[in-house]
């Protein structure tokens, strides 16, 4: 799916799975919370959402969302396990936004130096 940010620039979201079915709520949430990261790093572009369901059946945490973000680039990772899908998305979430806020920062700290900064001895 396509979803336009709130500049009206279009973010391109797949979302793919592998031995597990991906229900339509499920997929509305995708594209609702990918839809929220661009407010931390402008320039994504493409959004890669995969589910897969462990067939371990001795691992209690068995669904894991991986999600990728492509733009300008910057590549952006994370990887989640979980009892179910849903929270498996709420934790990958977690660890974009960490991570895309700490890339904001970096991103902003570079383009304006702090001048005349005062050092305390």
């Amino acid at each position: 799916t396509t979803q336009p940010n709130e500049r009206g620039v279009c973010v391109e979201i797949t979302i793919s799975h592998r031995t597990v079915e991906v229900p339509q709520p499920l997929r509305d949430a995708v594209d609702e919370k990918v839809g929220h990261l661009d407010r931390y790093l402008d320039a994504i572009e493409r959004a890669e959402v995969r589910f897969v369901e462990e067939p371990n059946r001795r691992v209690t945490e068995r669904d894991i969302c991986e999600v990728t973000l492509v733009g300008h680039g910057n590549v952006v990772r994370a990887r989640a396990m979980a009892g179910d899908a849903t929270a498996a998305l709420d934790t990958v979430m977690d660890k974009l936004v960490r991570q895309l806020e700490r890339r904001k920062g970096r991103l902003v700290g570079r383009s304006h130096p702090r001048h005349g900064a005062i050092a305390t001895p």
